[in-house]
């Protein structure tokens, strides 16, 4: 798997811990044999290394276009749809699904869950106003503002483990924290020096984000300040617009609202994943533990994401 994303034997030795030379034999035996270098129940099954260069030219350009199944387009490829396809096709049936696998992995795939979307998204509208959104932000970066991109985030602390091999017959029953806790913050990345700061918060409304708009300008130094954020309600609530304009607390302050729906265009969901990535699949004895491991993980420090554009 790792030799099919491009990684060399010497790379490949040195995260598996194995020596140079065995990593070599097994590429070797793979490339001879495929799957029944690995599963010797399958020597003989040499199906896998029977396609043609042009046939497996035909099969990414196959690939690089939306499956069809009764006539329909489907979102993506599964080994279910490709099983169709190479039967249909090639008249050929592989044994196991890994050499399906193999054939998505040599033409660029991987395996991972599709990003979401909401079916409420327009995708034009989003387009047009991010174009629109770079041209405001280029207006601020002028007039000397800092521009950052905000949002909020909550963190859990609750063991969750759905699953266990157990041997049969035996209860097995494990100690956790019964009480759910919650952590809720407000993060902003400025798009110039790519500093980002991270303020927590008790719970997220217009109160609390007023609080931290406070905070973020006294580490800014009463700086004239812009913040891109989506269209969440306590930051068009009519207590946060009382404080803006002038000779109001926040005059310093200017928003750019994100289009609807598009999370994925906010450089800070980006710094909030590496956050949660830093406590995912770990039990933590306590919250402040989970706290301290999300807060240093992206806490002032610098991270190269931004809008495209700018």
């Amino acid at each position: 798997m790792l030799a099919s994303k491009g990684y060399r034997a010497p790379a490949i030795a040195d995260i598996l811990d194995r020596d140079r030379t065995i990593i070599e034999d097994w590429l070797h035996a793979w490339n001879t044999a495929r799957i029944s270098s690995i599963f010797p129940k399958y020597e003989g099954n040499t199906n896998a290394s029977k396609f043609t260069k042009e046939q497996l030219r035909e099969i990414k350009k196959t690939l690089e276009s939306k499956p069809k199944k009764d006539g329909l387009i489907n979102d993506f490829w599964t080994v279910q749809r490709l099983k169709d396809y190479v039967r249909a096709e090639y008249g050929t049936i592989y044994e196991s699904d890994g050499s399906y696998h193999h054939i998505f992995a040599i033409h660029g795939y991987s395996f991972k869950l599709p990003e979401k979307r909401n079916w409420r998204r327009d995708d034009e509208l989003v387009k047009t106003r991010m174009l629109e959104i770079q041209r405001e932000i280029k207006v601020f970066l002028k007039k000397d503002y800092l521009v950052f991109a905000g949002d909020e985030c909550s963190l859990s602390w609750e063991t969750v483990l759905r699953r266990a091999w157990i041997k049969k017959g035996e209860k097995t029953i494990i100690k956790a924290e019964s009480d759910k806790k919650k952590q809720h913050y407000f993060g902003a990345l400025n798009l110039a020096s790519h500093k980002h700061e991270l303020i927590p918060l008790d719970w997220q409304n217009t109160e609390n984000i007023s609080d931290a708009l406070r905070e973020l300008t006294r580490r800014c130094g009463k700086q004239k300040l812009c913040i891109i954020w989506d269209n969440a309600r306590w930051h068009r609530s009519k207590e946060l617009r009382k404080l803006l304009g002038k000779n109001k607390e926040f005059e310093h302050i200017r928003f750019i609202w994100l289009p609807p729906y598009a999370p994925d265009e906010n450089p800070e969901e980006h710094v909030w994943r590496i956050g949660k990535d830093a406590v995912a699949n770990h039990r933590h004895k306590t919250f402040n533990e989970l706290k301290e491991i999300f807060e240093k993980s992206i806490s002032n420090k610098s991270f190269n994401y931004q809008i495209a554009g700018i």
